[in-house]
């Protein structure tokens, strides 16, 4: 076993082989059958319990389980209940394991403990056998003597029990100081040294205290160092003693030997107050001094002495026997022995210990019953019964259940509110009795023997009970309080409960507690004049048809001759609500402000009165609603509604705000996309109070006469554009703007040339086409006599170019609503001496182009309302143009001898807007000049350039 569980509660366990024993489902196990423990320490003694769980189809359950250490026929005393083991014992049983735990270990504990459970079984009671033997020793000092001098002692102590592990720590005492710790005790010890040990964290339990110095062998040794005594009784206090028998080759002879006291040093025999009264018998190196007739002065610290015949040879033992004396009294202790027995254990004992084995004499009323042992079974104790016990010539006191209660109160004759009252209530009874008082079967607390009531209250009437109980029985007597008072705050109620509605008879009925009883008054009280006497002497005053105007604060007067006592009761007479009453504040309603509608309807009980608008409910709306800010949708019809249990009543009324306009709603007619030519209105209104003002507003500009209605007639790509309606009255404008796309086919086309000037063979030439349409056009490049598209878009790039890329081209521009087109000539000349065939040929040129414009012009007459088709479907590229403008013609001039044909600058000549002109206008292409670099020459103007001039062809 290990230190830690050996020092908590100082045990040993000497047997730590269960043992078992069962019979029929049930059986005790014990830890161990044998345990040791140090007297002062505590103890834990444990087992686990079996039970059958269900017998004869019945559930089994633990009623009542303790541990005993006493059997007499077939009872057995719960240690909880013994006297001497008071504040000492405790259980912790839980989960079929029971430990007994013992505190403050004393020497009469040592006992065979053993556990019993009952059940709810017949025969389920089981008791576990052999036990657990417990027995308690206490701690001795050990004296090893190392070296002995005349006048010190160099000693080495050892603290020994048979109840200790080894390796145990200790703590040492001279006399009640702490000297030091340590397993063992080395020092040099004088004379005077008394040394005691304990064991390290139970100080509180020490060994008996050992004189250390003995001189050359002498010792002696106190049977017990604590004896207590009867007055007049006789006690024996012994020890033994050692000494050296031969010192200095002499023999040792025991010259005188004698007790003392502390305070005479002297021999007890020759003590005046002892005389008579003491003898010694010493034998065999042990003294018993016996003191006969002990008296209370007698207590003293008695001390043993011996004398030898060697020099330095007298000796006295320490510390010495303390005895105390006290008087011959035997006192009987009584105790249940368990919860479901009847049967009482009674003991005979004393405040000095006396064996278990004296014989005892017991009587009830003077006669002898029972066995002459210690203790004495009873299965009843009567009220009549009185026991006492008997050792010697020591008797006990007598011991009896409380006889009747006495029960007195301090005022005679009638007993008023207010007084001083007591109750005295008195039991004979030994042991005395405790007393307690109840008031109608209920405890009342902290009032034993004596209760005081002051001052005493009408509540305090009633039957009052004494208890009086001992140990052995229990007697009550009662007695009734009668409390005379003035009456209480009567209780005021009316008769139907409930709601009074007005044209229903109603009763008030009026009642005061009072001793005696009281007489009643009803007033009715008045706002502007005293109350208003109704009716005297009767309990009840009754309305045959209330009405509303008896809705008032009603009193009720109690009287007796101790004094007069008021009650109040309000009535109120409900009914349905009045028409409401709904106000406005402020009177004058602006958006923004705040605004509360009040609603109030006199009703009883009060009315709830809500809101509605248009007569939608308004939630969150009671009697008052706040608008914060108000705004142009709070307008409308409110309507307040007040209702009770008895009816509903509602009132309306209009809320005009005044506001500015708000956002102005635009819109367009007809809807939809919006084409040049046709009739479009734009129509402005804006919600406001009192009415806006509208006007008309394009790209921030006024129309003046455009008041709320704009129309358009025709309209046109121009009337494109943002247009604004702006609204105004009083408190404020809002303006709503809104985009107006035109739709149209696209305007004539514009044309230009890129890079501008002279443009070198090889390089790029970009020709940009662009119109004004909506929605945006598609462009697409076409050239003369083929058939595939040259390019899309805005632009066509020519990159490296040659004499092959000379022609006509067309730029065709096209959306959902229509089609224009412009076409481009590119001329190209390779060389001088062509150039000049090319000036020969000139009039023929001339006539040709003359000839080919005239045929496009008819060709675009012809079709001016057909559809334009698709590019994939042309025939011939002149064919597909709508309108046709006049063709820009621009030069193209070579250097000669190249390894590539290497194009000069296009240079458009001015582009008209051919659908802009007046008819019979003039547009002029110009040709530039083609210079030419002949042989390392720089080219000079050709005199024989030639220009052209085209017309417009009319239509």
């Amino acid at each position: 076993m290990s230190l830690t569980t050996a020092a908590r509660g100082l045990v040993l366990f000497l047997l730590t082989v269960p043992v078992i024993q069962g019979q029929k489902g049930y059986d005790v196990k014990y830890t161990s059958t044998e345990i040791c423990g140090l007297r002062g320490s505590t103890v834990d003694i444990s087992c686990t319990y079996t039970y059958p769980r269900r017998v004869d189809d019945h559930d089994t359950t633990v009623q009542e389980s303790f541990w005993f250490i006493r059997e007499s026929n077939g009872i057995y005393a719960d240690l909880k209940s013994d006297p001497d083991y008071s504040d000492r014992v405790e259980y912790l049983c839980d989960n079929n394991r029971c430990t007994l735990t013992i505190k403050d270990l004393r020497e009469s504990d040592a006992a065979l403990y053993k556990f019993r459970f009952i059940t709810n079984q017949p025969r389920g009671s089981f008791t576990g056998s052999p036990g657990v033997t417990l027995s308690v020793t206490d701690l001795q000092v050990q004296v090893d003597t190392l070296h002995e001098h005349q006048f010190y002692n160099n000693a080495k102590l050892t603290c020994q029990s048979s109840c200790l592990p080894d390796h145990s720590s200790f703590i040492w005492y001279e006399g009640q100081s702490k000297a030091t710790e340590g397993a063992t005790y080395s020092a040099r010890f004088s004379s005077s040294d008394s040394i005691s040990c304990a064991v390290k964290g139970h100080e509180s339990s020490h060994s008996p205290s050992v004189l250390i110095w003995r001189r050359k062998g002498y010792d002696v040794k106190y049977t017990s160092t604590e004896i207590c005594g009867f007055r007049g009784s006789t006690v024996d206090i012994s020890c033994t003693y050692t000494y050296p028998h031969r010192v200095h080759n002499q023999d040792t002879k025991i010259q005188e030997s004698f007790w003392f006291i502390k305070e005479s040093d002297a021999d007890l025999k020759s003590d005046p107050d002892y005389s008579g009264r003491v003898e010694y018998l010493c034998d065999n190196n042990r003294c018993t001094l016996t003191i006969k007739d002990l008296r209370e002065s007698d207590a003293a610290l008695y001390k043993f002495r011996f004398i030898t015949n060697q020099p330095g040879g007298r000796f006295t033992g320490l510390p010495g026997v303390t005895l105390s004396v006290t008087d011959p009294q035997l006192q009987i202790n009584v105790r249940s022995l368990a919860h479901y027995s009847p049967w009482k254990e009674l003991t005979c004992h004393s405040s000095c210990q006396l064996p278990d084995y004296l014989s005892y004499v017991w009587y009830n009323n003077g006669q002898e019953v029972g066995g002459k042992t210690k203790y004495l079974l009873l299965r009843v104790f009567s009220p009549t019964d009185s026991y006492h016990c008997e050792h010697g010539s020591i008797r006990s006191p007598p011991v009896y259940a409380p006889k009747l209660p006495s029960v007195s109160v301090s005022s005679s004759g009638q007993i008023v509110e207010g007084s001083s009252v007591t109750l005295t209530c008195s039991s004979d009874a030994n042991p005395e009795a405790t007393c307690i008082w109840y008031k109608n079967q209920t405890l009342i607390k902290g009032a034993e023997r004596i209760y005081r009531l002051s001052p005493i209250s009408s509540e305090d009437r009633g039957l009052y009970e004494c208890s009086c109980q001992n140990l052995y029985g229990t007697t009550t007597t009662s007695k009734y309080l009668h409390v005379q008072y003035a009456p209480k705050s009567p209780s005021v109620s009316v008769s139907p409960s409930g709601q009074i509605v007005e044209g229903r008879s109603v009763t008030l009925t009026c009642s005061s507690d009072a001793n005696p009883a009281a007489t009643y008054t009803w007033y009715k009280e008045n706002t502007h004049a005293h109350a208003q006497l109704l009716r005297e002497g009767l309990r009840e005053f009754v309305f045959t048809s209330i009405q509303s105007s008896d809705s008032g604060l009603y009193r009720c007067v109690a009287r007796n001759e101790l004094g007069e006592s008021p009650g109040k009761i309000t009535v109120a007479v409900e009914y349905a609500p009045k028409l409401p009453s709904v106000s406005v504040s402020p009177s004058g309603i602006v958006e923004g402000s705040s605004v509360t509608l009040t609603c109030s309807a006199d009703a009883n009980p009060e009315a709830t009165c809500i809101w509605y608008k248009n007569q939608t409910l308004i939630k969150g709306a009671e009697r008052i609603y706040h608008l914060s800010p108000i705004s142009s949708e709070d307008r409308g019809l409110y309507e307040c509604s007040c209702q009770n249990v008895y009816g509903t009543t509602t009132t309306s009324k209009y809320l005009h705000v005044q506001y500015a306009p708000k956002l102005p709603s635009v819109s367009v007619s007809p809807s939809g996309q919006i084409v040049e030519g046709r009739s479009v209105t734009l129509t402005c209104s804006a919600d406001a109070n009192p009415e806006a003002t509208c006007i008309w507003y394009k790209n921030q500009t006024l129309i003046k006469g455009a008041e709320r209605i704009y129309r358009l007639s025709p309209i046109s790509s121009e009337d494109r554009g943002r247009y604004e309606c702006s609204c105004q009255n009083l408190y404020g404008t809002r303006i709503t703007s809104k985009y107006v796309d035109v739709l149209y086919a696209p305007k004539s086309p514009s044309v230009s040339v890129s890079p501008s000037g002279l443009i070198m063979e090889g390089s790029s030439v970009t020709l940009t086409c662009s119109s004004d349409a909506n929605p945006a056009a598609d462009y697409t490049w076409y050239k003369d006599n083929e058939d595939s598209v040259k390019a899309t878009g805005h632009n066509f790039t020519i990159t490296d170019i040659r004499p092959e890329h000379g022609g006509h081209y067309y730029c065709q521009v096209k959306n959902t609503r229509g089609s224009q087109s412009a076409m481009f000539r590119l001329n190209v000349t390779v060389s001088t001496e062509v150039l000049k065939t090319a000036i020969t040929g000139t009039s023929a040129a001339v006539l040709f182009v003359m000839v080919l414009l005239t045929i496009i012009f008819l060709m675009r007459k012809k079709r001016t309302s057909e559809q334009p088709s698709e590019p994939g479907d042309r025939a011939n590229h002149s064919e597909q143009l709508e309108e046709v403008i006049e063709p820009h013609y621009v030069s193209v001039h070579f250097v000669k001898k190249q390894t590539d044909g290497i194009y000069s600058n296009i240079q458009p000549g001015p582009h008209r807007n051919m659908m802009k002109q007046k008819e019979n206008e003039e547009d002029v292409v110009e040709y530039s000049a083609v210079k030419f670099r002949s042989r390392g020459q720089e080219t000079v103007e050709d005199p024989t350039a030639l220009y052209s001039v085209l017309k417009k062809p009319t239509r």
